[in-house]
């Protein structure tokens, strides 16, 4: 009997959830249910890139976040690394000056003067260059962590950039479908 279909037997005629078109019957117009299924398809795929667009805005903008604190946090790398390097040459400056100094008063005292004083230079050299290696493994160290936050910012600004892609061509799917129109039932023919 026409227009007591059940439930399954519409899910059954009813067009795949990707085709948005109305399936015409006879004269009577568009199939009320099919109809309803089709505005519940539609409602829920608009909810659902809502939904997702909604979720990758929050993810945006935490990656925003992100990006403003390295942002910050990168003068302070810079500066450390600066002071790294200005104490590297003042202490290797200074080994050299004391290294000096200890030379001098050695030519002006005996042998065993000099003998202690080369010995001291040595000391106060290998000190130096171990100070001088220790800090500048400590420069490297700090160059690597910027390097590190440079990539790491790069890939949060792709990832950021291909969300807003995603995002875009989410609301451009939604954009591309016309609006639904249902043309007018008309009365059957007697």
């Amino acid at each position: 009997m026409p227009g007591t279909d059940s439930s399954a037997d519409r899910a059954a005629n009813a067009p795949p959830a990707h085709d948005w078109t109305l399936p015409r019957r006879s004269r009577r117009g568009y199939d009320s249910d099919l109809v309803e299924d089709l505005f519940d398809r539609a409602t829920h795929s608009y909810e659902s890139v809502r939904r997702q667009r909604d979720k990758l805005s929050e993810e945006l903008e935490t990656l925003r976040r992100e990006v403003v604190e390295l942002r910050a946090e990168q003068p302070l790398v810079q500066h450390a690394l600066v002071s790294a390097h200005r104490t590297a040459r003042e202490i290797v400056a200074q080994a050299e000056t004391e290294a000096d100094a200890l030379l001098e008063d050695a030519h002006r005292s005996e042998q065993s003067i000099v003998d202690t004083a080369r010995n001291r230079a040595d000391d106060v050299l290998r000190e130096a260059e171990d100070e001088r290696t220790r800090i500048e493994q400590q420069v490297s160290h700090m160059r690597n962590l910027a390097k590190g936050l440079r990539v790491e910012y790069r890939d949060l600004v792709e990832k950021a950039v291909e969300m807003l892609e995603e995002s875009d061509r989410a609301d451009s799917v939604v954009e591309i479908h016309e609006p639904l129109t249902v043309a007018p039932v008309s009365a059957p023919d007697a």
